[in-house]
């Protein structure tokens, strides 16, 4: 299958490790499936609907931002004035981030940026070739691209994310281009400055990139960028409106009552750290601040503290912290911490919902070597309609963070 994969790559390596001591001259750096992951009919339908309905909640979130003078402050909090007031979100796909749990389906997060967009391509399109059915249809991806983004332009990334330059090039290469289409992917230091660009960097390093900041300071008028520079809907805070009291009347009119339940039993309950008395469940033991669960007794601090969205500790789970695998003193300390930078921009504390174990192959040389894994299933939803574009799975042991790394298992999805 590795071959396979290779093949689909082109030539591409698709990451490169941050860290020397995982360094790899692979393509594709990570231990490969013999098979896709399996997942059912009726799992299958909820994955549908959860599209549909995400994409919903950024619209009525949109229209809250709008009108709502308390969301809009939320949103804008700890924001460069060029990204504050901003207009209606443009985004090429929503992907939810599905743990997998015993009760079904939980959203940990709900990601724009195009990381790891690629690799689905090319897992969904090798698998196919293997003589296997996958869920995500082949062409849906560049066919979408082709229709909501101009035929020329560059994928534009930073030091920050230059890891995944060869996931980018292979996107501008054989998802972005063909067709008479001319899109190519570029450190930001080589950035035409005439085109489009698809934003493959992250909005918070324009406070210490100063190539970032020169971007979005530039006055001309012919500069698109896409997606939209659009922070706001970017943040995990709004997973938290789903569970806040001040709106969930509002959501629920939104999205309907099937709507707004399929999100309440999906999004696990989550506050927005300082916004604890509009927690419409309210805090563990009658508990007031975030601050105090740190007193509690490990069994019960089952939460998950993680920055919301702008902050430079908020990619890639850098800044994510399980309560309840930390001492008291260490839970006290990232609360402390987060509370007191709270004004500044915002944290979230989000019910720790732990995944089921699967076992999963990968090759290993000859053999095939089986682990017990927690699975998670990374969909890109087209946004509007809410149509699959593509989607993997990532399975890893020892850990709850879930992530694409050497040690994990990336593969296709099916349907049985």
């Amino acid at each position: 299958m590795r071959e396979v994969l290779e093949q689909m790559a082109d030539g591409h390596q698709f990451y490169h490790a941050r860290s020397p001591e995982y360094a790899s001259t692979d393509m594709l750096p990570f231990r490969i499936s013999p098979e896709p992951f399996y997942i059912s009919k009726p799992e299958a339908r909820v994955l549908g609907r959860i599209g549909q309905e995400v994409c919903s909640l950024i619209d009525a979130t949109t229209e809250l931002y709008e009108t709502n003078q308390d969301v809009h402050e939320l949103l804008d909090r700890g924001k460069p004035e060029v990204f504050q007031n901003v207009k209606t979100p443009n985004y090429l796909f929503l992907r939810p981030d599905l743990i997998i749990t015993q009760d079904g389906f939980v959203i940990c997060e709900i990601e724009t940026s195009v990381f790891g967009l690629a690799l689905a391509d090319v897992l969904n399109r090798g698998y196919v070739e293997a003589g296997f059915d996958t869920i995500a249809d082949t062409t849906e991806l560049a066919r979408h691209i082709e229709q909501t983004t101009p035929e020329s332009g560059q994928i534009v990334y930073t030091n920050k994310t230059k890891a995944f330059a060869g996931q980018l090039a292979y996107l501008a290469d054989k998802v972005f281009s063909g067709n008479q289409r001319d899109w190519s992917a570029s450190h930001i230091d080589y950035q035409s400055k005439s085109e489009a660009i698809y934003r493959a960097h992250y909005l918070v390093e324009y406070l210490s990139d100063p190539d970032v900041k020169a971007l979005y300071d530039r006055p001309d008028t012919d500069f698109e960028t896409f997606p939209s520079i659009t922070p706001q809907f970017e943040e995990k805070a709004i997973l938290a409106f789903v569970w806040d009291n001040r709106f969930e009347e509002f959501y629920r009119q939104a999205l309907g009552n099937a709507g707004f339940d399929l999100l309440r039993a999906t999004i696990p309950p989550t506050w927005i750290v300082g916004e604890e008395q509009h927690f419409v469940l309210g805090l563990p033991n009658g508990l007031e601040k975030s601050v105090n669960i740190s007193g509690l007794s490990s069994s019960k601090r089952k939460f998950v503290l993680k920055p919301s969205g702008f902050s430079a500790d908020s990619s890639w789970s850098e800044g994510v912290s399980f309560l309840h695998k930390v001492s008291r003193e260490k839970a006290n300390d990232v609360l402390s911490r987060a509370t007191g930078d709270s004004e500044n921009r915002l944290y979230v504390i989000q019910a720790f919902e732990e995944g089921i174990k699967y076992p999963m192959q990968y090759e290993d040389g000859e053999e095939t070597t089986t682990i017990q894994a927690r699975v998670r299933l990374t969909p890109y939803f087209a946004y509007g309609e809410g149509k699959l574009l593509g989607i993997k799975a990532t399975g890893c042991e020892g850990t709850q963070l879930i992530h694409a790394s050497t040690a994990s298992i990336n593969t296709a999805v099916s349907v049985r």
